[in-house]
């Protein structure tokens, strides 16, 4: 399938953190999300929870991909660093890479700029993802 002007992949944007996280002593990351995200739910009911956010806690290999996610590497180079890290294949690296960030973008924990944008809002609706699968 040949892709148009709008059109780019997943390998070729940059990833960036979307939630609040914190390290604990294992140096694993937590991230924070939010039960609510709508704006009522939040002004009513949020108050009343004694927790807010859902801990979602990344293994080793996890917490080292999240911290990778600051804009300024594409997936196609996080996945690299991964395999200089941890070893293995570069053909499964990249598919797990690729499924491991569109779970993190499903639960909006992931934003992604797009190539040529320096801000997660440059972009905002300019690109649309392509199936890299």
């Amino acid at each position: 399938m040949a892709r148009t002007r709008d059109q780019v992949s997943l390998e070729d944007l940059r990833p960036v953190r979307a939630l609040r996280w914190s390290t604990g002593e294992d140096d694993h990351v937590t991230v924070l999300v939010p039960k609510f995200t709508n704006r009522w739910l939040v002004r009513w009911f949020v108050p009343l929870l004694a927790k807010p956010n859902v801990h979602l806690r990344l293994d080793e290999l996890g917490s080292f991909v999240w911290r990778q996610c600051d804009g300024s590497a594409t997936v196609r180079e996080i996945a690299d660093q991964v395999r200089d890290r941890f070893g293995g294949d570069p053909e499964p690296t990249l598919d797990r890479l690729v499924q491991f960030m569109r779970r993190l973008t499903r639960a909006d924990t992931l934003t992604f700029l797009p190539p040529g944008a320096d801000s997660p809002l440059a972009g905002a609706g300019g690109a649309t993802l392509e199936n890299t699968s």
